[in-house]
């Protein structure tokens, strides 16, 4: 570790002036050879392991879920980004209904992505799997874990600028293959009153509106 002097106009926030400081402190990202160590790369004084652990909430909790490349939109998403979680789940056997997707938890913080060996059977060589690792409150783990278990998960990576909550119905089949059809026909019909005004009828569906000229 080195100490270099900066001009005051130069000096980023959370910078350290004196090594004691950071002594037995623990990172919390990766500092690249010659990067200025700032507080933000460091986890809270007195916290003595690193990891997903340090960068966690104190409120919150760190889950992991597994994932393919497309539900891990092909290998985009790394730690920082923000994602939503949709949950496609078919019907029960033996009772009627179509499958449903819904989004169910947004703007969730992704803490780690990687991957890690995995032997589904016994004598099975171990095969790489995804694992996203995402920030959630109680009940959303709750609602993940559930989700994970009952259907097929879908991650939407978000726009670090966009923090809007969007409140949605879901989808199935039938609003599936109703959406997108063409408005229905404007349909005018006038008729001629006796004072030589006009009347023009408008039929839109099941709407029917009169307007006089």
């Amino acid at each position: 570790m080195q100490v270099r002097e900066l001009p005051p106009s130069a000096v980023p926030e959370g910078y350290f002036t004196d090594l004691e400081k950071v002594r037995d402190r623990v990172l919390v990202a990766n500092i690249q050879r010659n990067e200025m160590l700032l507080e933000s790369k460091l986890a809270p004084v007195g916290m003595t392991t690193g990891g997903v652990a340090a960068v966690t909430d104190p409120n919150k909790r760190a889950m992991s879920v597994k994932v393919d490349d497309v539900i891990g939109v092909a290998g985009f998403i790394k730690p920082a980004d923000h994602v939503d979680v949709m949950v496609t789940i078919e019907p029960i056997a033996g009772k009627q209904g179509n499958a449903v997707s819904k989004t169910i938890l947004e703007n969730l913080k992704v803490l780690a992505a990687g991957t890690q060996m995995e032997r589904k059977v016994k004598d099975e060589e171990p095969k790489p799997v995804q694992v996203i690792t995402v920030e959630v409150e109680v009940d959303e783990a709750e609602k993940l874990a559930l989700a994970s278990n009952q259907g097929k998960l879908r991650l939407a990576l978000r726009n670090p600028m966009n923090k809007e909550h969007v409140l949605t119905k879901g989808a199935d089949v039938g609003s599936l293959l109703k959406s997108y059809r063409p408005k229905a026909a404007v349909v005018a019909k006038s008729k001629t009153d006796d004072d030589g005004g006009v009347r023009i009828e408008l039929i839109k569906g099941d709407v029917r509106k009169e307007v006089r000229f």
